[in-house]
């Protein structure tokens, strides 16, 4: 595949908030990428994206919400899964997740 396509690009976040909700499942995940200002306070910004991660994680049907720093291109991006699509929230239909560790993880 290298050999004919080239080596992918990946993207890899440094994990800042992860906060659970109630839902068992999700079959849709909503994504927004923001950059981040060259003078941010970063400790300032991921303590605003807790209390988010934790807002979000109280509504309904929100199995996950989490945010992510990906520090190679100084973008913040943000990933909810919920149960069900929500008006005005752009989501992807997704498979089922498969979730071993999920009761285990909302203990953390």
């Amino acid at each position: 595949m290298v050999d004919s396509f080239g080596r992918p690009r990946i993207d890899v976040w440094l994990a800042w908030a992860v906060s659970f909700g109630t839902a068992i499942t999700s079959r849709f995940l909503a994504d927004e990428t923001r950059l981040i200002a060259t003078d941010a306070d970063l400790e300032s910004l991921r303590a605003r994206e807790v209390a988010r991660g934790r807002e979000i994680a109280g509504q309904r049907d929100v199995l996950a919400s989490a945010s992510g720093l990906d520090a190679g291109t100084w973008r913040l991006t943000r990933f909810t899964l919920r149960a069900a699509p929500v008006a005005d929230i752009s989501a992807a239909a997704i498979a089922p997740l498969a979730a071993p560790g999920l009761a285990a993880a909302r203990r953390l």
